[in-house]
């Protein structure tokens, strides 16, 4: 019952609500942790333009999302086969954040045998997605990883796909549940409260991993601005960090002696995406 409480709670804040009202929604105990059951809150990395695309190599899964003019958002899947480092010459995909680095409608592998590589789209150096001449390797798609290194895609999906990206298009690709989820943003009242990540990963690395252990540590409010993605930059130098979800606690401490209740009001919103709120809601109501 508590837990239903907080929700509601939380899901009706609004933005003129003033400071000594949400004080007294809450208990010192409430105030100290914020519980959340089979939900972990994960940094959020929000995307400007159009597009996005995720890879999950324990489903061999490719999703690609689009959002129109009207904000409207459409979720299209592909079945893929990604990297087996135990075949010859075989490496696993790389996972991480990165973005479109590349694309060429029909590229050549040198190391391959000039093997075909129907709508390349590079996102890691020489690791990209890609689709091959002959459906010999299309029962692969979506069963198992066979590839020496990329995403192999059907050449219709590929072509799909090829379309609707651009270079900095982000691209993040994992094995586990990673600690990181992106999320279209609509408008920008202040770059200020954001930290743009740039081109080079190797700098910013530090930062973001810093950022991970502090959900990991249950202090996600000690992140103190949000993380952006133009979808114009291409990033250079390898990938960003993207953590482990599995590694984050169920509880987030929301308030302490450095943090007052502005603060706290400010990031209840910021950092609780509603998806999450409706969904724990929703297993509560199950439950009663």
């Amino acid at each position: 019952m508590t837990f239903l409480i907080i929700f509601s709670v939380i899901s009706n804040i609004s933005d003129d609500m003033p400071v000594s009202k949400l004080s007294s929604l809450f208990s010192k105990e409430e105030l100290e942790f914020l519980p959340i059951q089979n939900i972990r809150i994960k940094d959020t990395i929000f995307v400007q333009g159009n597009a996005y695309v995720e890879i999950s190599l324990k489903k061999q899964l490719c999703r690609l999302y689009l959002k129109d003019t009207n904000n409207c958002i459409d979720c299209k899947e592909y079945k893929i086969s990604s990297g087996n480092p135990n075949i010859p010459e075989g490496l696993e995909t790389t996972t991480g954040l990165f973005t479109v680095q590349t694309k060429n409608p029909l590229g050549k592998s040198k190391q391959f045998n000039n093997a075909e590589l129907h709508n390349w789209v590079g996102f890691n150096v020489n690791f990209g997605i890609h689709g091959l001449a002959g459906n010999g390797y299309y029962h692969f798609l979506g069963q198992k990883a066979s590839s020496h290194g990329c995403v192999r895609i059907s050449r219709e999906n590929g072509k799909e796909l090829y379309d609707n990206v651009k270079f900095g298009t982000p691209v993040l690709v994992y094995s586990e549940d990673p600690a990181v989820a992106l999320k279209f943003i609509d408008t920008i009242t202040s770059l200020s409260k954001y930290y743009i990540l740039p081109d080079n990963a190797r700098i910013y690395n530090p930062i973001i991993k810093q950022r991970l252990q502090n959900i990991y540590d249950g202090l996600l409010l000690l992140n103190d601005k949000k993380l952006l993605m133009t979808g114009e930059t291409v990033i250079r130098w390898g990938g960003y960090r993207i953590g482990y979800a599995d590694k984050i606690p169920y509880k987030q401490k929301i308030i302490n002696s450095n943090l007052n209740m502005f603060l706290l009001e400010d990031k209840v919103k910021t950092f609780i995406p509603e998806y999450c709120i409706e969904n724990k809601e929703k297993q509560i109501e199950n439950k009663t």
